[in-house]
């Protein structure tokens, strides 16, 4: 007997209807990065074109909001994270100096699958506080 775990995986037909976490991170540059507190080898924002076709308002706007980065420290900062860690962090924050984020702003989780509860952490402790955003977004 065969059982599925015998056949050979399809790749046109383990297509997802929502885009993964990894197609939906768009690579962008930031030409701003000198004096933040975190200058970054590579930004994505999990911001993507179709996401009205698969999130709710909600979580539109929530993606928006953030961006995970890769730490690479200002010259001279001191380096109290891992060169090269992922992070994620609030997109209104990034371009400050560390001593001007709140401590709520950024944070770096230990495993990649615990992303999306630092995201929701931001949400809901930096958002509704940031000086730097929107008052609409509060």
């Amino acid at each position: 007997t065969t059982s599925v775990h015998d056949t050979p995986r399809d790749q046109t037909s383990q297509k997802s209807a929502a885009p993964s976490l990894e197609n939906s991170l768009q690579e962008k540059k930031r030409d701003d990065m000198a004096g933040s507190s975190s200058g970054s080898r590579l930004v994505l924002s999990l911001s993507c074109p179709d996401d009205d076709k698969y999130l709710t308002e909600y979580h539109q706007l929530l993606r928006k909001q953030l961006e995970i980065y890769e730490f690479d420290p200002a010259p001279g900062e001191r380096k109290s994270t891992a060169v090269g860690a992922v992070g994620v962090r609030c997109v209104h924050c990034a371009h400050l100096p560390l001593y001007k984020k709140r401590g709520d702003a950024q944070s770096y989780p230990s495993k990649l699958e615990y992303l999306y509860d630092a995201g929701l952490q931001i949400a809901l402790l930096h958002l509704p506080n940031c000086e730097q955003a929107d008052e609409q977004l509060q």
